[in-house]
């Protein structure tokens, strides 16, 4: 029971040294080992995982054999899996980076037929994390609202 009770207080004591010294680090203003300084986003903080599938449900319950589209988006430098990535970062740059901020590009008009689709972004921009899934009545009101940044 003794040697429990001194393996608890070391591990506590471990812990609140660590979280000490991360906050020493976090706080110091001294550049971080990549070479940015403290408060500057990393480089790959501009980051989405974007997926598509035709319907109405969660992105977060379909499974993983099913038919939705998954691309990787890396903003500055552009670089992943999406087809039009340098477009989409653009426009998520114009959005400050929020998927739900995207503005329509305006002038598209779409029929008014019911052929869900589904999206999810899950990403970072700027150290700061976002989520968005919404449901389209169809592929062209998807397209006319989020532009090239779901256009996959």
């Amino acid at each position: 029971m003794r040697r429990l009770l001194c393996l608890a207080a070391a591990g506590s004591l471990l812990f609140a040294l660590s979280g000490t010294a991360a906050a020493a680090v976090l706080h110091s203003g001294e550049p971080y080992p990549d070479g940015r300084a403290a408060g500057e986003p990393a480089a790959d903080s501009r980051v989405f995982t974007l997926s598509i599938v035709k319907g109405e449900s969660s992105l977060m319950m379909v499974s993983p054999l099913s038919r939705a589209r998954h691309v990787m988006l890396r903003c500055d430098p552009v670089s992943g899996t999406h087809p039009r990535g340098g477009e989409a970062c653009r426009e998520l740059a114009a959005a400050g980076g929020d998927p739900a901020a995207l503005t329509p590009a305006g002038g598209r008009a779409c029929t008014a037929e019911y052929d869900p689709v589904t999206v999810l972004a899950v990403g970072t921009w700027d150290d700061k994390t976002h989520r968005y899934e919404r449901t389209f009545t169809n592929p062209c009101a998807t397209h006319a609202a989020t532009g090239s940044v779901f256009a996959f």
